[in-house]
C-alpha cells in the first residue's frame, strides 16, 4: 500500500447558485469567516440570501462563517456592459476587502453609480480597471475605477506597508497622463504600479514603475516579507533608468520583475518562453518563485528545455533566488487535452497548493487519480515539486472548474464552479442553473518528526523521537516510528522503534532493535500515523543516523 506522506480532511462542502448560472469566483479567508466573489446572471443566490435584476449580469459579493453558513449577499443593482473580477484580498486589521476587475460600461447600486471612460465622439465605454473597498459587513465603501481612453485592466492588488499596490495593464495611451498621476505613459502601452492609499486615493508623488511594451497579460505582484516580485506574460519588454537597461524583443515569454522596499527596480529577468503562458504565480519568504501553467510542445529556460508529446499539460515551476529553474513537476496524463490547466496556486506554510482542471488519468508518483472521479482537481505539492494529494471531484464533461484557492492558518479555501452533478465528501451536488458554485473547506493532516540526536548509535539503544502533528486524528490512532535501511530507503526492510497510541503531539521511547547492523551515517527516522494513515518522512530528509552493530561499536 502506498502512504501518503500528507492527507486533507473536508471540514465542509457547500454548493450555492441561483437558475441564471454563477461563473468567475474568487475567495479569500479571514479568522472570521471567508468572502467569495463572483457574476452572476438574472437570478442569483447564497443560501437564502438572493438577488435578481433586470439586466442580465449581477456583481456578487457574499460572506460566509467558519462553518460554511452564509451571512450576507451583496450585488450590484444592475450592470451595463462586460465586468469580470481578478482579485480579492483582505486588510488583516479592520477585516475591509479590497475587490480589483475590469469594467467595460456602468454599475449601479443604491443611488451610486460608477462607469468607465465613454466617448462622446465614438459612443462607446471602454474597458477599464476598477478597485472596490467594502467593509466586513457587505457595505461599500468607494468604487475607483481608473478612466482612460484607452484600454487598461486591474489583474490584482496587494497590501504593503499600509498602501495599496495595484499593478495597471495599459493599451497605447499617446503622451496622455495616466491615472492621475504625474507621469505620462509610454504610446506602445505597458504597465505602471499604482500606488493608493487604504481610502482608494492615488498617491501622485509615488515612485512609478512604467514598463513600455506591445502585449502585457496577466500581471501579478507577489509580496512576501520584504520580497516584492511582479510576474506578467509580455510579447516585448524594455526597461532603462540610472541602473538598468534591459531589453528582450525575442518572441515573448513569462518576465519577473523584482522590486525593491521603495518600489524601485532591481532586476529583470525572463523565467521562461512558450507557446501558451497564461500561468499563476508566488513567492516564497527566500524570494524563490512559484509558477502554475499548462505548456503546449515545449517550454524553454535559460539552460534546459522541456517537451511535451501532448496538447496540453499542467505544469509547476520553482525557481531559486537567482531565477534559474530549480524543479519542473508535471504529472502523466492519459489523454492529450488543450482544456488542462492549472488556474489557481497558492503557497502556504512552506507548501503549495494548485488547482484548475485536467483531462485524464493524473499520475505522479504514488498518487494516482482516475478521469471517472472528475476534471477538477486540487493538489498539494513540496518545495521540491513532489505531490503530497492530490484531489479530483465533477464528472460533468461540460465547462468545470476550480478557479481560486485561499490559504490561512493551516486550512485551505478552494471555490469554483460546475454543472449537473459533482460528487465530493461522499456528497452529491446537482447544479440549479448553467453553472454553480462549489465551496470547500480543508484542514491539512500531517505529521512534522522533531530533532534526533544523530548519534553514534549502537543496536539496541534507546532512542527518543518527538512529533507534532497538523489536523484532526482519530481516537484510536497510532503513532509509529520505524529506522530506514543503511541507504535511507523505506522500501520494505524499515524496522519498527516503537509505537505510542494517541491523537496529539508527543514523543515515542524507541529501541533501536537488534540486527545484523550495515554501518552507515545514511539512517533516517519516519513516524507513521494509523488512521489516518500518513508519514513524516517523503522524499527529502536531513537526519542521519551513524549506528554500529552492538559487537563493534566504539560510541566512545
Amino acid at each position: 500500500m502506498a502512504i501518503n506522506s500528507h492527507s486533507q480532511k473536508f471540514e465542509w462542502v457547500k454548493s450555492f447558485g441561483g437558475s441564471g448560472g454563477e461563473n468567475n469566483p474568487l475567495c479569500v479567508q479571514t479568522k472570521n469567516g471567508s468572502y467569495l466573489t463572483w457574476i452572476g446572471t438574472n437570478i442569483t443566490s447564497l443560501g437564502s440570501f438572493s438577488k435578481k435584476q433586470k439586466y442580465p449580469t449581477i456583481a456578487c459579493v457574499g460572506k460566509l462563517d467558519n462553518n460554511g453558513k452564509p451571512l450576507w449577499l451583496w450585488g450590484s443593482d444592475s450592470v451595463f456592459g462586460p465586468i469580470q473580477f481578478s482579485s480579492i484580498i483582505s486588510d488583516s486589521i479592520s477585516e475591509n476587502i479590497y475587490i480589483t476587475g475590469s469594467l467595460e460600461g456602468i454599475v449601479y447600486y443604491g443611488n451610486e453609480s460608477y462607469h468607465s471612460y465613454y466617448s462622446q465622439n465614438k459612443q462607446k465605454y471602454s474597458r477599464n480597471g476598477f478597485v472596490m473597498k467594502m467593509n466586513k459587513d457587505g457595505i461599500p465603501i468607494k468604487f475607483l475605477v481608473i478612466q482612460d481612453s484607452n484600454y487598461n485592466r486591474i489583474y490584482d492588488v496587494k497590501i504593503y506597508d499600509n498602501k495599496l499596490l495595484i499593478p495597471v495593464g495599459f493599451g497605447a495611451s499617446s503622451n496622455q497622463k495616466f491615472c492621475g498621476l504625474k507621469s505620462k505613459c509610454y504610446t506602445n502601452g505597458g504597465f505602471v504600479v499604482c500606488i493608493l492609499d487604504t481610502n482608494l486615493n492615488i498617491i501622485n508623488n509615488s515612485k512609478l514603475i512604467n514598463i513600455p511594451d506591445y502585449n502585457f497579460l496577466n500581471e501579478q505582484l507577489n509580496i512576501n516579507n520584504d520580497k516584492i516580485i511582479l510576474t506578467t506574460y509580455a510579447t516585448k519588454i524594455s526597461y532603462r533608468d540610472s541602473l538598468i537597461d534591459y531589453k528582450d524583443s525575442s518572441n515573448g515569454g513569462y518576465f519577473s520583475i523584482s522590486l525593491d522596499k521603495s518600489l524601485a527596480v532591481k532586476r529583470i529577468d525572463k523565467l521562461f518562453s512558450g507557446t501558451n503562458l497564461k500561468a499563476s504565480s508566488t513567492v516564497t519568504e527566500k524570494g524563490e518563485i512559484i509558477v502554475g501553467t499548462a505548456f503546449f510542445d515545449s517550454i524553454i529556460f535559460r539552460n534546459k528545455t522541456i517537451t511535451s508529446n501532448q496538447n496540453g499539460k499542467p505544469i509547476v515551476l520553482i525557481f531559486n533566488t537567482n531565477y534559474e529553474i530549480e524543479y519542473a513537476t508535471y504529472p502523466r496524463t492519459s489523454v492529450s487535452s488543450s482544456s488542462s490547466q492549472i488556474l489557481t496556486l497558492e503557497y502556504h506554510n512552506g507548501y503549495i497548493y494548485i488547482g484548475g482542471r485536467i483531462q485524464g488519468d493524473f499520475e505522479f508518483g504514488d498518487i494516482i487519480t482516475y478521469e471517472r472521479e472528475g476534471r477538477v482537481f486540487l493538489a498539494k505539492l513540496d518545495l521540491f515539486g513532489s505531490f503530497l494529494w492530490a484531489k479530483r471531484f465533477s464528472t460533468s464533461k461540460k465547462y468545470n472548474s476550480l478557479d481560486d484557492i485561499s490559504a490561512f492558518n493551516k486550512k485551505i479555501l478552494a471555490v469554483g464552479v460546475f454543472n449537473d452533478t459533482t460528487n465530493l465528501n461522499s456528497e452529491q451536488f446537482i447544479s440549479n442553473g448553467s453553472l454553480d458554485l462549489i465551496v470547500a473547506k480543508i484542514h491539512d493532516i500531517d505529521i512534522t518528526r522533531g530533532y534526533v540526536k544523530q548519534g553514534p548509535y549502537c543496536a539496541g539503544d534507546t532512542i527518543k523521537i518527538p512529533y507534532t502533528k497538523n489536523g484532526l486524528f482519530n481516537k484510536g490512532n497510532q503513532f509509529i516510528a520505524q529506522l530506514s535501511d543503511e541507504n535511507g530507503n523505506f522500501e520494505g526492510t524499515e524496522r519498527e522503534l516503537g509505537r505510542i497510541t494517541s491523537d496529539t503531539n508527543g514523543i515515542i521511547k524507541g529501541l533501536l532493535p537488534l540486527f545484523d547492523v550495515e554501518s552507515s551515517p545514511s539512517y533516517r527516522i519516519r513516524i507513521l500515523s494509523t488512521s489516518p494513515v500518513v508519514q513524516s518522512y517523503y522524499k527529502y530528509d536531513t537526519l542521519r543516523l551513524l549506528i554500529y552493530s552492538k559487537d563493534t561499536a566504539n560510541a566512545g
